[in-house]
């Protein structure tokens, strides 16, 4: 029972830590007055991060200083990191990777976020909207994003990973 009220105490902990995190500790910074680039502290390997334009957006929803909206921000990151986590590198890359930010984002940062939020939940909570892929099942967005990738030429992989590699990654093959 005490381990269960430690671990319960330290995900609180966190979650105050998040709140309290910079936007660069949150975001990362692509390069600051000295010329260095800093990936996140929260989210090292995150594909949407490396995005300019996507980084910008999350920056503008951050900078409103509003407790949901810095949620809404922390709930996507944490989503794509699950994503990750649960299906590898690899089945959920095409989908981050390519993400689109829309042309005119300036007043509806937080709506588009809210909506990519809402789209990856349902995605990866409904079992209706998994797709079997020959390994178990995987939310249909991922795989979507995957084959229209390879229909537009576009690179399906993540750059470090090679049909080659031997890590524990799953590779779909078409």
């Amino acid at each position: 029972m005490a381990m269960v009220e430690e671990h319960r105490q330290g995900m609180k902990n966190d979650i105050i830590r998040m709140q309290e995190a910079s936007v660069d500790d949150i975001l990362g910074c692509e390069e600051n007055e000295h010329g260095i680039s800093m990936p996140s502290s929260w989210f090292p390997f995150s594909v949407v991060l490396q995005s300019s334009e996507i980084r910008s957006a999350l920056c503008s929803v951050l900078d409103n200083k509003n407790l949901d909206d810095r949620n809404l921000v922390m709930s996507y990151l944490q989503l794509e990191a699950k994503a990750r986590k649960w299906y590898g590198t690899v089945v959920p890359w095409c989908y981050f990777h390519y993400l689109q930010v829309p042309n005119k984002l300036a007043d509806s940062a937080e709506e588009w976020l809210r909506a990519k939020v809402d789209e990856l939940k349902h995605a990866m909570y409904t079992l209706a909207e998994q797709e079997e892929n020959g390994v178990g099942a995987v939310p249909r967005i991922f795989l979507v994003a995957q084959r229209k990738c390879v229909e537009q030429g576009l690179p399906d992989l993540p750059p470090s990973c090679s049909i080659n590699s031997d890590d524990d990654n799953v590779i779909i093959l078409s």
